[in-house]
């Protein structure tokens, strides 16, 4: 079999690229993976990130009914109230993530399985890691973003290990129609499921095993559509990778292995383009 070393040498100028943006921006990945891994790393942590577009901001049923019986005290509710806001104006909220975001390795569960992100309710900005330290909030946000939306789940003390991972969060979400945001599908001719998982420990466990799990809400049954692989990463950025390294082999195919090529990163946009002699493609990561 041909060795291809014009789609070696393309493949592995675009992995130094995305290797020498991480080291820049202080992102942790694993320097010993193959090209595939460095690609779904960068990928992972891409995904975290929050991009700062103007948003319309939908408060779930269950947060209106807590601020409406005052559960929250005055300062929680300002705060929620005050990210509303944020999210509304564009402004960039990265800084009041979960530190997680400088890693391409570690998984986030709750994201990876359910796409909610998390907010540490805490007005101080920061610039650093570092300073991210001292923005972290008693309180968490949970919402789930989509381009043109922020639905706020719940605000919830921070909790820990199976807490982030309750099933009263897909209760929220089936309650309020959102189940397709978070990347679930109805299953249909299914009468009953022998092992019903509602369990916070069991559900925290099983995710922890990247083993996907078929829900009961109410009357219904849902799975996610495309799930987490066997290494926790989300099946969509798994395919994701594959298709970008299926493409760069396909058009460095049709070229000679002596072909002149050059590679640019425009970071800003996250596009890459390629040249290879006088014909240029590209392509989104």
């Amino acid at each position: 079999m041909q060795e291809q070393i014009l789609y070696k040498k393309v493949i592995e100028s675009i992995v130094d690229c995305l290797k020498k943006y991480m080291k820049n921006f202080e992102i942790k990945f694993s320097e010993d993976k193959d090209d595939f891994g460095i690609i779904l790393e960068y990928l992972n942590f891409k995904e975290k990130l929050i991009t700062p577009l103007p948003r319309t901001v939908i408060f779930s049923k269950e947060l209106n009914t807590k601020i409406n019986n005052k559960i929250f005290i005055s300062e929680t509710k300002e705060l929620i109230y005050y990210f509303k806001d944020l999210f509304e104006k564009g402004s960039d909220i990265n800084n009041h993530l979960s530190k997680s975001i400088f890693s391409g390795i570690q998984q986030d569960i709750l994201f990876n399985n359910w796409n909610i992100k998390h907010i540490h309710l805490n007005k101080k900005e920061a610039n650093s890691k570092e300073e991210m330290g001292e923005n972290r909030g008693d309180f968490l946000l949970f919402c789930i973003i989509i381009e043109k939306y922020v639905f706020f789940l719940d605000v919830r003390e921070h909790p820990h290990g199976a807490g982030f991972t309750s099933y009263s969060f897909l209760e929220i979400i089936s309650n309020n129609g959102w189940m397709q945001y978070i990347g679930f599908s109805e299953l249909n001719d299914i009468i009953d499921i022998t092992f019903k998982v509602t369990n916070d420990s069991d559900i925290y466990k099983l995710y922890n095993a990247h083993v996907n799990i078929i829900f009961k809400l109410g009357n219904k049954f849902f799975i996610h559509v495309n799930g987490v692989r066997s290494s926790g990463d989300k099946g969509k950025n798994v395919d994701r990778a594959s298709e970008i390294i299926l493409h760069i082999k396909n058009k460095c195919d049709n070229f000679p292995d002596d072909t002149e090529y050059k590679v640019n990163f425009l970071e800003e946009k996250n596009l890459f383009l390629v040249q290879l002699n006088n014909q240029c493609f590209s392509f989104q990561i």
